[in-house]
């Protein structure tokens, strides 16, 4: 029960849901997900990266406003 909660969580970082799942064994993304835990260091470096998608670097920003 512990390793597919560990390894569940280890593969939805790198692999697609698909792929996930094959592995795992879950016929339903609903199943992968009730044995998902997002952790806090995975929910900030989401947040980093949607924002970094967004913020624009001072330099950008200068040329932008000339």
């Amino acid at each position: 029960h512990w390793f597919r909660h560990t390894m569940n969580d280890l593969l939805r970082q790198v692999a697609a849901g698909e792929v996930q799942r094959a592995i795992i064994g879950h016929s339903t993304e609903q199943m992968s997900e009730h044995y998902s835990h997002v952790g806090l260091e995975e929910r900030r470096a989401a947040s980093t990266a949607a924002l970094a998608l967004v913020a624009l670097p001072r330099s950008t920003e200068q040329e932008l406003s000339r």
